[in-house]
């Protein structure tokens, strides 16, 4: 798998971008904030095993994510529930076949992730 950013397609046919570096144990999957995007944990992940699996995600109306969606057709609502954002990521992360994983969350990226949690 690369390491550069990659695009996956939800079922809700948005968009998500992402960026997967693999390695031994359990992915790390970072979430950022609102009005912010993967790039806000480059000053903290440094601190990590260089062997820990990590996926930094550019949540759906974020980032490069919200890029693409301006740059295209469709007419987006950017009024998303951590429900419509968990569940795209549970798809992603089936796509990749990461069936376990440690979510880290910024705000309301940890909105997010305590609601995958539940």
């Amino acid at each position: 798998m690369s390491n550069l950013k990659q695009s996956f397609k939800c079922s809700n046919h948005r968009s998500l971008f992402f960026q997967y570096f693999p390695g031994e144990g359990t992915p790390v999957v970072f979430l950022n904030g609102l009005d912010d995007s993967m790039d806000i944990w480059r000053s903290v992940t440094h601190l990590l095993s260089l062997s820990q699996p990590r996926l930094y995600v550019d949540l759906l109306g974020q980032g490069d994510s919200l890029h693409a969606e301006l740059k295209s057709d469709l007419s987006s609502n950017y009024r998303l529930t951590a429900e419509e954002q968990g569940l795209c990521l549970f798809e992603l992360l089936e796509s990749l076949q990461i069936p376990r994983c440690s979510l880290v969350g910024n705000s309301y990226g940890g909105a997010i992730a305590l609601w995958m949690a539940c």
